[in-house]
């Protein structure tokens, strides 16, 4: 090839070169989608499809399921009966916004008799109390319940910072013999306001087992600030209460301050 032949042939192929390089850099302008916690694709440090590594996102091979340690009901009113739950989430730092659930109670014989949907959160390595009040049964009478989640947890990382704080104290059961009421004082120890809290009580006969539980709910509580919160009961309890446990808990997610 003539010296003519070759340079044409240089410069053709520079032209070539530099035309590809452009291209490739436009198609990956326009094209290229950097991985996301929301493409519904594992890439990026994903160790699932959009969970895991830096996605907030937990996926739910890497957490442990939430334990249902014992559910139970109690009759607070003839045909109206009280629904408890104990559960734990033993993940220490995930926790879940929204966890669908069902209570089933049921007669002699195993026919069912009432159910009652809800939903709940779970933070962070903590013990719920879930109850379900003023579950009609007519005059049928429940000799077991059963408590389940609806479905799997959608599980997210939550810092320790985000966990709403409360102080409980002087919890107090009077007029067991009447018309029992439980008294307690709880406070917000948090950085922020805190709304929806929900606080719950179970009480113990002599040989711990739970005799009753009932639960309410405080729309708000500002930074530091304090309130009484009263479980009443319209009849005395079966059996003496000889304990008194009150939890206090709200959703993850308030301000860091």
């Amino acid at each position: 090839m003539s010296w003519a032949g070759r340079r044409k042939t240089i410069y053709t192929g520079g032209v070539l070169g530099v035309f590809l390089i452009i291209a490739a850099a436009a198609y990956f302008l326009i094209f290229y989608q950097a991985p996301s916690c929301s493409d519904l694709v594992q890439n990026g440090t994903e160790t699932g499809i959009d969970c895991g590594g830096s996605c907030e996102k937990v996926c739910a091979a890497e957490a442990i399921p939430p334990a249902v340690i014992w559910s139970r009901s109690f009759e607070i009113a003839p045909g109206i009966w009280t629904a408890v739950a104990y559960v734990e989430n033993k993940n220490v730092d995930a926790g879940t916004r929204t966890l669908p659930y069902r209570f089933k109670l049921f007669e002699e014989g195993g026919v069912l008799i009432a159910e009652r949907n809800g939903s709940t959160f779970l933070v962070p390595h903590e013990a719920a109390i879930i109850v379900e009040p003023n579950i009609a049964v007519g005059k049928r009478m429940p000799i077991r319940t059963q408590f389940e989640f609806e479905t799997v947890p959608l599980w997210e990382g939550v810092s320790e910072k985000t966990i709403p704080k409360f102080n409980v104290r002087s919890a107090v059961l009077e007029h067991a013999d009447t018309l029992p009421r439980v008294t307690v004082m709880v406070s917000n120890s948090s950085n922020s306001t805190v709304k929806e809290v929900e606080a719950s009580v179970l009480l113990f006969d002599a040989e711990e087992n739970v005799i009753a539980a009932s639960k309410t709910i405080i729309q708000s509580l500002l930074r530091g600030e304090t309130e009484q919160v009263v479980f009443t009961w319209p009849k005395p309890f079966l059996e003496e209460a000889s304990r008194v446990d009150v939890r206090v808990r709200a959703p993850f997610g308030i301000d860091e301050l």
